[in-house]
């Protein structure tokens, strides 16, 4: 997926990718991961990390969607979190 770049109004860029969003059939589970990068707008700090949440399914429509709600909720979560801590 295309990564892109959010200017924060505390000095800071953020770089982020949702690097994977969907089912998976091994695991059944669903699986949302994103790749962020934090930098200082001055460029003498970068910060990256990964953030995964995993959600079980049982693959269905029914279950897929609230499964991918819950697992993108709790990363948005964490990174709201991360990111805060900067500011």
């Amino acid at each position: 997926m295309r990564a892109h770049r959010l200017l924060l109004p505390f000095s800071f860029a953020l770089a982020r990718e949702l690097d994977r969003f969907g089912y998976d059939t091994a695991e059944g589970a669903v699986v949302v991961r994103y790749d962020a990068a934090l930098a200082a707008t001055a460029g003498n700090r970068v910060e990256t990390r990964r953030f995964e949440a995993r959600e079980p399914s049982a693959g269905d429509a029914a279950s897929v969607g609230p499964a991918l709600n819950r697992a993108a909720n709790r990363v948005a979560a964490e990174v709201a979190a991360w990111v805060g801590r900067h500011g």
